[in-house]
């Protein structure tokens, strides 16, 4: 029997999904019977791996909310209680799969139609208004990801900002992304301990590698081992048999070595906004 938890006038009814450093659960507020998500993470556990973590979420998650307009591509965040073991963020409950699996599903299940352009670019644009609408606010998500992209029908939401970060200058030194973030969707110089990395860049890269996932089923960075993701990142190995061209023009636009000659989210949106629909 899966265990209850009761946080003020919230319980949990069913688990949603586990990650590293947290699980979600379907709950439900009592008084008013509103269905919502609460994320659960353990304080201790945190405190030895990403210190950072329960703060980094909660300080986007309060930008976000004190903000006039909100991006109907971003889970709604209402509340944050804890107590001495456990942190947990009452969320909007959006009913869907995450776009990891709707894109192997998609691919790999013939009982499942594949999906159409429209819906990829369709995808893609949301998921890039939404970017833009966090960088309007100098909140940057840093784990940027199918697993972390739900879909109902038509519309995506972001969730998970556990590894966001908030920062007016846009810059973050490396040694801080140690844990932050998936192996293979963050640019070359997160490897590099001395470097400054540029925070539109490390979201704009782990959108490339969406791109890349959404139209292939797979990571263009990650192998089965660290070792071998890291190498392909540091030699920027990408294969792009079977891809479309313009799938490839906008991932060899971002995957590049040096910052400087990378094109901007701006530029990737206005190619994406010209996939075929």
């Amino acid at each position: 029997m899966e265990l209850v938890h009761y946080v003020g006038e919230y319980k949990t009814v069913r688990v949603l999904g586990e990650g590293r450093y947290a699980t979600v659960y379907e709950g439900l507020n009592g008084t008013t019977n509103r269905r919502v998500a609460i994320k659960i993470t353990c304080k201790m556990l945190m405190a030895g791996t990403n210190p950072h973590f329960i703060s980094n979420e909660r300080r986007a998650y309060e930008i976000l909310r004190k903000n006039a307009c909100y991006s109907p591509n971003i889970v709604k965040f209402f509340d944050f209680k804890e107590d001495r073991e456990n942190a947990f963020f009452i969320m909007e409950y959006f009913d869907g799969f995450t776009l990891q699996r709707v894109v192997y599903e998609s691919l790999n299940n013939k009982q499942r139609a594949r999906l159409t352009d429209g819906e990829r670019r369709g995808f893609l644009m949301q998921i890039g208004d939404a970017l833009q609408f966090l960088h309007a606010l100098d909140i940057f998500h840093g784990d940027l990801k199918p697993e972390n992209i739900i879909v109902r029908r038509e519309q995506i939401k972001l969730c998970d900002f556990g590894c966001s970060i908030v920062s007016s200058d846009r810059m973050c030194a490396a040694k801080r992304l140690v844990y932050n973030g998936t192996p293979g969707y963050a640019p070359p110089e997160v490897l590099d301990m001395g470097e400054l990395v540029n925070l539109d860049d490390l979201d704009t890269w782990a959108y490339a590698c969406v791109v890349y996932y959404v139209y292939s089923g797979e990571q263009p960075f990650a192998k089965d081992n660290l070792c071998r993701t890291f190498k392909n990142l540091k030699m920027l190995e990408v294969g792009y048999d079977g891809l479309p061209e313009y799938v490839q023009r906008v991932c060899e636009g971002v995957f590049r070595r040096r910052a400087s000659d990378r094109i901007k989210m701006e530029s990737v949106m206005e190619m994406v906004k010209m996939f075929p629909a």
